[in-house]
């Protein structure tokens, strides 16, 4: 405590005693458990209201479960997580969520688009250089329409 030991302890209060005097060293020491004293009540009744206002006894919380509760709010383990999740929803026997389905004009029919041609990027939305905020923006796949051939202004026979 403190890096005090019986020896300083001791030291301490020998000079106490010399400084003081036996006169006044009974007052001083009168005051130090009046202040000891009503520092206990303060330390109990502050622990009771803190009971009262949480709900549980100090006492009563097993610290390994303590530890369980603040570990759910661990970064790390809220990333593993989400990455899980995503991993999960990615999966084939996920729901059909990839594969987007859009209709043809011929036959009006949705024909599944492949999701090799779904690209998506991720994009810096704010932050700071050493802990960016990303987000993955999913880009509609291309149109394939066919190419026209290149029209020149000069006629052809």
């Amino acid at each position: 405590m403190f890096g005090l030991t019986i020896e300083k302890l001791i030291v301490i209060g020998f000079l106490a005693a010399v400084i003081l005097g036996p006169q006044r060293l009974p007052l001083y020491a009168e005051k130090l458990a009046t202040f000891v004293t009503n520092f206990r009540r303060f330390t109990e009744s502050t622990r009771a209201r803190a009971e009262q206002e949480l709900g549980f006894s100090a006492d009563a919380m097993d610290p390994t479960i303590w530890n369980q509760q603040l570990q759910r709010y661990d970064p790390r383990r809220i990333v593993r997580d989400a990455l899980a999740t995503d991993s999960a929803a990615a999966s084939p026997d996920a729901s059909t969520d990839d594969e987007d389905t859009s209709v043809t004009e011929e036959s009006g029919e949705a024909a599944p688009v492949s999701t090799q041609e779904v690209r998506h990027r991720w994009v810096t939305v704010g932050g700071t250089s050493g802990h960016p905020i990303r987000r993955r923006i999913v880009d509609p796949p291309a149109p394939h329409e066919p190419h026209e051939p290149y029209e020149s202004s000069t006629p052809t026979v």
